[in-house]
């Protein structure tokens, strides 16, 4: 693909994020707090993507988004199962990340100010939320009858082909060449889900203004 398609989707990937944001600030006084919550982890996101535009350098702000997104993602998804007796299994996944994370920066790339980004924890994260956003709409579709007009499809159906896109590159392409090149594929499902996630808002302000 040429270079300046790249550079574009990859600028559209990066300011996408403030579609969702829109949609979200709309609606947030009637949002249920999870879609406040994700609202919030939506502008945290948004100014680390903003602010990689400009910063190229290593930076643990920008880099630790990997890990804030993953535990935010566990508990969005353990919110959406509602399932009271895997709250031990939620905690599990938590201190999981946690020494996961840990264990990945100081002991396997001895990066003690967490300034690198891990192959190693992306993969993993990748895998596991894929599998647990899978199974949040494996739920949703047996639980809900109107499926499409409730907003968690969307916000999981979202997160499911972010994390599953993310994986695949992670996972199976590991010449940094070809990963990059590649990389669009990763930019486009940000994109989408940035989308889904706007969809999923003007859903859930749909479903309060007809009740």
């Amino acid at each position: 693909m040429r270079t300046d398609i790249l550079e574009i989707i990859t600028e559209v990937s990066i300011y996408s994020v403030l579609i969702p944001i829109a949609f979200g600030i709309k609606g947030f006084t009637s949002s249920p707090f999870i879609l406040k919550a994700f609202f919030v982890y939506l502008c945290y996101g948004g100014l680390v993507d903003i602010t990689s535009d400009f910063i190229s350098e290593p930076h643990f702000f920008l880099n630790s988004f990997t890990f804030f997104q993953v535990l935010f993602f566990t508990w969005f998804l353990y919110r959406v199962i509602n399932e009271r007796k895997l709250f031990i299994t939620f905690v599990g996944f938590m201190l999981f990340w946690c020494s996961l994370y840990v264990f990945c920066h100081l002991y396997l790339l001895n990066d003690w100010y967490f300034l690198k980004i891990s192959s190693v924890f992306d993969t993993i994260a990748a895998i596991v939320i894929s599998f647990i956003a899978a199974a949040a709409l494996v739920i949703l579709v047996k639980d809900d009858l109107e499926l499409t007009k409730n907003p968690l499809f969307w916000f999981c159906l979202a997160i499911f082909g972010y994390t599953f896109c993310t994986y695949f590159i992670v996972s199976f392409i590991t010449n940094p060449i070809y990963r990059e090149k590649l990389w669009w594929i990763h930019n486009v499902a940000n994109i989408s889900a940035y989308l889904l996630y706007a969809y999923g808002y003007w859903v859930s302000k749909q479903r309060n203004a007809s009740k």
